[in-house]
């Protein structure tokens, strides 16, 4: 814990955060899912959750990434 901490300068639950959400932005721009299905893939337990940690790293909700 403390190497990654000092690599990457987060914890070990930030990091792993850090990797799902970014892979939801992937996700979100192929636009074969939806952001409730996503959510549920990476792990999370409410698409509400999910909606919110997307817009508190991103400054944008999940389905304004969406490909249209």
């Amino acid at each position: 814990k403390k190497v990654l901490k000092q690599l990457f300068q987060q914890t070990v639950y930030g990091y792993l955060t850090q990797l799902r959400l970014d892979k939801a932005y992937l996700l979100l721009q192929e636009g074969e899912l939806t952001a409730s299905e996503i959510a549920y893939q990476l792990g999370y337990s409410s698409p509400q959750h999910f909606h919110t940690a997307f817009k508190k790293k991103f400054g944008a909700p999940p389905k304004s990434i969406l490909k249209q």
